[in-house]
């Protein structure tokens, strides 16, 4: 019998909720972050791997602030394992011809040069991998000797209740939040998350945050989130060694910044 993550019906219901998170604003904040962290400069030109890039949501936001850096030249390739997620992403963007959308499987060799990325960008993916060094060993290779690889990965032990605080209460203490057991304490502060949005949207952005929660859990049943120590080993395997490690997302995600170790 196949697994729940390997049916077509659940990444088509994944992808139809997903896009809330662009109304979250904890989510919202770490996406701009990453954009800062990328460090594109003004007249040059880019190429950038976005591994694991879900329905586009960091392609719609880094459209863009491309657009606003005087003649900055940009071209993604964005690749998912999940058709339906991708197909979402590409037809959010098929009219800029800067973002390509394609199959991309992390747990396989992937389909490009050596050396033939400014940038690799992966959120909240590698985490979720049976076989991240695999990953690891491919952006490695296809990184270009000055590039930067930023990631997002869930932390070991974290806290999903603590992303919820970020949006509205930040200066909470932890404790209360970690009282939250359950579905029906869960709900009024998800309700409250979305408050700078009309009455009716709140509420459909609730329930589509509660189904992309439910299936979050689903995909990451067999994860308890990595240790920086554990990755600063993996990527340097892999040739390459972390330079920044920041918390993001609520402190409950690991922002890494990667470069190539003969840098």
């Amino acid at each position: 019998m196949k697994r729940i993550t390997e049916t077509s019906w659940f990444w088509g219901l994944y992808a139809r909720c997903y896009d809330v998170l662009n109304v979250f604003p904890p989510y919202v904040a770490m996406i701009l972050e990453v954009i800062k962290t990328l460090d594109f400069k003004p007249r040059k030109a880019y190429r950038v791997l976005d591994a694991g890039c879900g329905t586009g949501n960091l392609e719609l936001i880094l459209a863009e602030v491309a657009n606003g850096l005087d003649n900055f030249e940009l071209k993604v390739e964005a690749i998912d394992f999940s058709i339906t997620m991708y197909q979402k992403a590409k037809h959010k963007l098929h009219r800029d011809d800067r973002f390509n959308f394609d199959f991309g499987n992390l747990l396989q060799p992937l389909n490009f040069k050596d050396a033939s990325f400014d940038r690799i960008v992966s959120l909240n993916v590698i985490h979720a991998l049976k076989n991240a060094d695999m990953a690891f060993k491919e952006f490695g290779r296809i990184l270009k000797p000055d590039g930067l690889i930023v990631l997002v990965i869930l932390k070991k032990g974290y806290q999903m209740p603590l992303i919820l605080k970020a949006a509205k209460h930040a200066g909470d203490p932890d404790e209360k939040w970690l009282k939250i057991k359950n579905v029906w304490q869960t709900l009024p502060k998800i309700y409250e998350a979305f408050n700078h949005l009309s009455f009716s949207e709140r509420l459909l952005a609730t329930f589509q945050f509660i189904f992309v929660a439910i299936s979050n859990k689903i995909i990451n049943d067999e994860v308890e989130g990595m240790e920086l120590r554990d990755l600063r080993v993996m990527l340097r395997d892999a040739g390459l060694e972390i330079k920044k490690c920041e918390l993001v997302y609520g402190g409950q995600d690991l922002l890494l910044v990667a470069e190539k170790i003969n840098n």
